[in-house]
């Protein structure tokens, strides 16, 4: 489940969701996302919605709080980590804009509360990606079971019980999720590194799969599992 912050205050309604877009990559595909980035890159960071109108894209930089309280500047090993905030009111002059209406006033006493918030629901999701950077295939199985929900349907998934609702007298309330962590220690593993030239993978791929367009670390995680299942035979 992703953080969600919801607030109404002075006539200006506040949705805040982040999460997960995906499981965070290893450290083998940050390698290929370096050398050949996807399109999911763009994917991460911030969106800002004022009325219905983008104010900010994708933002990835200190406007949106990274790199600052405790929130790390971000990498790409944070690339599955994406949120939207939404301001709506029936009187636009509340919202946190520009003068132009088209851009982010970053002063605003409103959107530096909200900022808050952002940056307490993104530590939440970068300190997850710590913590599993040694137990991805652990970490793919819980994944697997996850699902896609839009963004302005996942607070309909979460029991009313389960919101914190601050006191302070502002009409507001948040979700914050109990993401799982590994179990003890568990096995003790390395990462394993090595280049080879594009067409000897594609080849192996070829040969594996009958698909060249194999994931290079695909192909050698199971080039390995084949010689560990041969060695465990033998001795």
């Amino acid at each position: 489940m992703p953080y969600i912050y919801e607030r109404q205050e002075s006539g200006v309604k506040v949705r805040l969701v982040v999460g997960f877009m995906d499981q965070a990559p290893s450290e083998e595909e940050l390698d290929e996302e370096n050398e050949k980035p996807k399109r999911r890159a763009e994917d991460a960071g911030w969106t800002i919605i004022a009325n219905e109108r983008v104010v900010v894209y994708k933002d990835k930089t200190s406007l949106t709080g990274w790199g600052s309280n405790r929130v790390p500047n971000y990498h790409n090993q944070f690339i599955s980590i994406s949120g939207v905030v939404e301001f709506a009111s029936d009187d636009a002059s509340k919202l946190p804009i520009n003068t132009t209406k088209r851009g982010l006033d970053a002063s605003s006493e409103l959107y530096l509360k909200v900022r808050d918030r952002m940056q307490e629901g993104v530590r939440i999701f970068t300190q997850h990606t710590n913590n599993w950077k040694s137990n991805k295939e652990e970490e793919k199985r819980l994944f697997s079971s996850a699902r896609n929900v839009p963004v302005r349907d996942v607070a309909s998934f979460v029991p009313d019980e389960e919101w914190v609702r601050p006191r302070g007298g502002v009409d507001e309330r948040y979700f914050m999720p109990h993401l799982p962590k590994p179990h003890g220690k568990g096995v003790k593993t390395k990462f394993m590194r090595f280049s080879k030239p594009v067409s000897e993978i594609e080849m192996v791929a070829e040969y594996l799969f009958q698909n060249r367009d194999v994931p290079s670390s695909e192909v050698a995680q199971r080039c390995f599992e084949m010689i560990h299942e041969e060695a465990s035979e033998e001795l």
